[in-house]
């Protein structure tokens, strides 16, 4: 099992290069396979998956041959059963070395079912909130389960209808949110490209992210200069506070709080 790895150079393998099917048997199994025709990685290159799930802190990892002698496609069994939201990252890895080099990774998938009939809903929150103890922080970003997640105070009574509806909340927090997961994924996830049909939740992220830019602009390519991103990045969060004026609705709720 390799537990160290160095991503210098890492690139995004295209989820189309992927051909990943779930059976809800019991125990449930799936199948993967790499097609890494064409992707410039090395034949002796180790080719991974990964398996995550909600709430787990743990990592199923599967062998899925070399990029020149792939294993068969054969049904492998899901170690911790089949939950809702779990997901798939395949990795190829250069193995040579004492810390494995990471060359190159898929976005995260979640898996079709092989029956239509148990198919689940994947409609999920961009940024599900949580109350817990933060101690004196009032809120924080999480990132360790399967997408980012918005913690919040649990001691702040309301604190979490605060963070669905609350004007000066939502003025104060949800800008930096969208820098600070924006900073995530360019800089820290190093994603920058994907498919029309990627779900991960970086891909969603960069999708709505479009939305609110001024000219809906795509992220930077990869740069040596990172201010190219955190430009893109300050753009983003620019037009989100225009479109949905930020400034304004926090005067509001300021003159609201004189009134009482």
């Amino acid at each position: 099992m390799i537990r160290r790895l160095n991503y210098t150079g890492r690139k995004r393998i295209p989820t189309h290069a992927v051909q990943l099917r779930v059976h809800e048997t019991s125990p449930p199994t799936f199948e993967i396979r790499l097609d890494a025709a064409g992707l410039g990685f090395p034949a002796s290159a180790e080719v991974f998956v990964d398996v995550f799930r909600p709430r787990s802190t743990t990592t199923e990892r599967h062998l899925l041959g070399s990029v020149g002698d792939p294993a068969p496609v054969v049904p492998r069994e899901l170690e911790d059963g089949l939950d809702d939201g779990v997901e798939f990252e395949v990795k190829v890895i250069d193995t040579t070395e004492s810390i494995g080099r990471l060359l190159g990774v898929t976005s995260r998938m979640r898996p079709s079912l092989a029956g239509d009939a148990h198919k689940r809903a994947t409609t999920r929150s961009l940024l599900p909130v949580n109350a817990c103890e933060l101690g004196d922080d009032v809120w924080r970003l999480d990132f360790s389960s399967d997408r980012p997640r918005l913690d919040v105070n649990a001691r702040i009574p309301g604190i979490k209808e605060l963070a669905r509806s609350d004007r000066t909340f939502f003025a104060l927090v949800y800008p930096a949110v969208l820098r600070r997961i924006l900073t995530h994924i360019l800089l820290v996830e190093e994603m920058r490209e994907f498919d029309a049909g990627d779900d991960s939740w970086q891909a969603q992220w960069l999708k709505w992210a479009m939305h609110w830019h001024p000219d809906r602009a795509a992220p930077p390519p990869e740069a040596e200069d990172i201010e190219v991103s955190l430009q893109w990045i300050e753009e983003v969060a620019s037009g989100f506070c225009t479109q949905r004026q930020v400034a304004t609705q926090y005067e509001w709720a300021l003159g609201h709080q004189e009134e009482d």
